[in-house]
């Protein structure tokens, strides 16, 4: 009687595991997939969205899409309690899976090292939105050869369920075509590649940016003082011959306007790129800190360290969250986001045209600061 009684309690537990695992994954399955198509499309369909930095943004949307997709594949299995889905399939899924992970880390580090090289060398040739893209492709080839092994070390094995001999053996999909050696060798290396050295580069990249700004920030809110200062000055001893004091007057509030107008824009420029650093920032952290635990687990497993089952499912559902974050980030942080998905939703032709002339603007402001700086420097020191 007391085994009977184990035994419902166990399924119980079990079917309400289930139920809360189906409803996890059916939102996360929805919101990332969906928030993901957003993020795609935004980029996409408008024109003030075609920045190297959302090209980028793009790739990770796309690397996430294909996460969730064959991820698919793992939450039916633990439905059906086995595998169902072939040789081929198991395959195919597994090595898909790794991709996107290296994918999203590679695009990362791209996006770091390109906000780091604009934002610490200005003067150095900008890259496009075409290239951003290349770039990305590029990203998906390295990608591709780093984690086809994969391809041959997965297959499909019959095993005996845990404690329970009678049973019928249930199909797995896992890496037993490799050794025991191999494959620790293996997620070693992929561990130290593509998640330790990127890390510390993202690390340094954004800490390094993070002083300039504030430099930045520091340098022009003194030079500005400083400008105003001395543009009264001049303008005050200037042109004395006829209507000395009513030009002066005209002048002096003509040129505090113009220093007004242009200390605006410079400071819209400096909270863009503040802007920018700070949700690159939330998505890395966000991002390392739902799948380390996986990581580091898998590797435990692999030196074979016993890990409860509920621990290791629980990894994999941290890093299917990543997938649906990433939107909500984009909308909470992003201006130009948040711009983007309401016209998206509203489907409007006077908000497009406003995102083309918002763009626009902030391409010309962009373009004088750019050229402000280069005749500075060219300028020969009296």
């Amino acid at each position: 009687m007391a085994n009977t009684t184990i035994a419902e309690d166990s399924d119980k537990a079990g079917i309400t595991i289930t139920i809360i695992f189906s409803i996890y994954y059916g939102i996360v399955f929805l919101s990332g997939f969906i928030g993901n198509v957003l993020i795609m499309v935004a980029v996409f369909k408008f024109k003030h969205m075609k920045s190297v930095v959302n090209g980028f943004l793009a790739n990770l949307a796309l690397a996430d899409i294909l996460f969730i997709l064959f991820s698919l594949f793992d939450g039916l299995t633990f439905l059906f309690d086995e595998w169902r889905f072939g040789d081929a399939v198991c395959r195919i899924q597994s090595t898909f899976v790794e991709i996107a992970y290296t994918i999203s880390v590679l695009t990362l580090v791209a996006v770091a090292v390109e906000r780091y090289v604009s934002i610490c060398y200005p003067y150095k040739r900008k890259r496009t939105f075409k290239q951003s893209l290349y770039i990305s492709a590029g990203l998906w080839l390295i990608a591709f050869i780093f984690c086809s092994p994969l391809f041959y070390g997965y297959s499909v094995r019959l095993e005996e369920p845990s404690g329970q001999i009678n049973k019928n053996k249930k199909r797995i999909c896992a890496n037993d075509n490799w050794s025991n050696k191999s494959r620790l060798v293996f997620y070693i290396i992929h561990s130290v590649l593509i998640y330790l050295l990127p890390l510390t580069v993202m690390c340094i990249s954004h800490y390094k940016i993070s002083k300039v700004l504030i430099r930045q920030k520091m340098v022009r809110s003194s030079t500005y003082s400083s400008e105003s200062k001395q543009e009264i000055i001049s303008t005050s001893n200037g042109d004395i011959n006829e209507n000395k004091s009513s030009r002066t007057s005209v002048n002096k509030i003509d040129s505090n306007n113009a220093l007004s107008t242009i200390q605006r824009k410079r400071q819209r420029t400096v909270n863009r790129r503040a802007n920018i650093i700070k949700l690159l920032i939330v998505v890395t952290a966000i991002f390392f800190t739902l799948w380390s635990p996986f990581i580091f687990i898998r590797l435990l497993l692999y030196f074979k360290v016993h890990i409860h089952q509920m621990i290791w499912r629980a990894s994999q559902l941290l890093i299917l969250a990543n997938t649906a974050v990433n939107c909500v980030i984009y909308a909470l942080i992003s201006p130009a986001f948040k711009k983007a998905f309401k016209c998206l939703f509203t489907c409007g032709a006077k908000s497009n045209s406003m995102l083309t002339m918002n763009y626009s603007i902030s391409r010309s402001v962009e373009f004088s600061e750019s050229m402000r700086k280069h005749t500075t420097i060219a300028q020969p020191v009296p």
